[in-house]
């Protein structure tokens, strides 16, 4: 019975999750807009001082830890507990399944957890999506062996095991060359021969998934086997040995940067101006950085999600009432006119018999 805006009104104040897009349009409802916008992944236009919105986009999307605590300020309670949760399962690692499953919450936990220890990859998509980084990140530090190990969880079979196959293929890629740098640290020919052919095994896995850089990775392991040792340059890739990505173009900067750590430690700069020195011959030769063995075959297979979590997200409020308030004094008068009106009702309304009464 009410007029269109009125009920409209009404029902965003009533029941606020049946109100559409265009009718928060028509109310002006910025809270619901945002929520919308939040929920459909869109930028959103950040408020002074921002809101729970721009929060949970900073510290779920992005993972901006800093905005951490703000975020649990502004959360309602079902949702700060949510966040909660999460945070106090990153200090194990051990979360509940639903979260594990929310991909939306995969790169805040991923943020929070630093694992010191081995990953069981085959845990769920997400452990494996962070045992896969942790095997690259110390590649890079130059724990060639931690790496080796990690990478083995997630090549290893089993049923009920929940890694990914571009995830094991990246395994596999690591995996031997993992096998060929700790050949490298062996005196016994037969223990080099046996991590190498450990190495030429896990890169012919590899490269039967296929891709160009998994192929050529193969071929490289094998032409670079097939010289005699004492022909043989190194085998690692030095972006790598440097801690740098393959093939980025501030390894110049980083190597300054390392070498001045490193003052007076002669044998590390030594083995710096070598990674140096076979960088820039690559460079200088024109055959690029595709001469040396490439990790990851994928860089975008490592990047954690950056999607609308189901978790911490809050409920749509009713809209914030929008017509004045009654105060007390006003309410006292209408009660007087109510009073007087009803007086004056009984006054002018003719008596009705009793129609209980005994008289016939």
């Amino acid at each position: 019975m009410r007029d269109e805006q009125e009920s409209l009104y009404l029902r965003a104040r009533l029941a606020p999750e049946k109100i559409t897009d265009e009718e928060a349009e028509r109310l002006g409802w910025q809270a619901c807009l945002r929520r919308q916008s939040f929920l459909r992944g869109e930028a959103l236009t950040r408020q002074e001082p921002d809101d729970v919105w721009d929060l949970l986009y900073d510290v779920l999307l992005d993972g901006d830890v800093t905005d951490l605590d703000a975020l649990d300020a502004v959360l309602p309670r079902a949702q700060q507990i949510e966040l909660r949760d999460l945070k106090s399962g990153a200090v194990s690692g051990q979360w509940p399944p639903n979260m594990g499953e929310d991909r939306g919450l995969w790169r805040l936990m991923a943020t929070l957890w630093k694992p010191r220890e081995l990953v069981d990859a085959g845990r769920s998509p997400f452990y494996a999506l962070v045992a896969v980084n942790r095997a690259y990140d110390l590649i890079r530090a130059g724990e060639i062996e931690a790496a080796a190990g990690q990478a083995h969880s997630l090549t290893r079979g089993g049923s009920g095991r929940k890694v990914p196959a571009e995830l094991v293929q990246e395994a596999y890629a690591i995996a031997a060359y993992a096998a060929v740098e700790q050949s490298e640290q062996l005196e016994s020919a037969t223990g080099r021969d046996r991590l190498l052919d450990s190495a030429a095994e896990h890169a012919e896995k590899a490269a039967e998934q296929g891709g160009a850089v998994a192929e050529r990775n193969l071929r490289l392991l094998r032409d670079w086997r097939a010289t005699k040792r004492n022909h043989r340059g190194p085998f690692s890739n030095p972006f790598l040995e440097i801690g740098l990505d393959h093939g980025v173009e501030v390894w110049e900067e980083r190597c300054r940067e390392i070498f001045r750590q490193r003052e007076g430690d002669t044998k590390a700069q030594s083995t710096l101006n070598l990674a140096e020195e076979r960088i820039r011959r690559a460079l200088r030769d024109g055959a690029g950085a595709d001469v040396f063995y490439q990790l990851p075959l994928d860089r975008s297979r490592y990047v954690m999600p950056s999607q609308v979590p189901r978790h911490v997200v809050p409920p749509v409020e009713a809209l914030l009432r929008r017509t004045s308030v009654t105060s007390g004094g006003e309410l006292e008068a209408i009660r007087a006119r109510a009073a007087v009106e009803l007086l004056d009702d009984f006054r002018t309304t003719a008596p009705r018999l009793d129609r209980h009464s005994s008289t016939q």
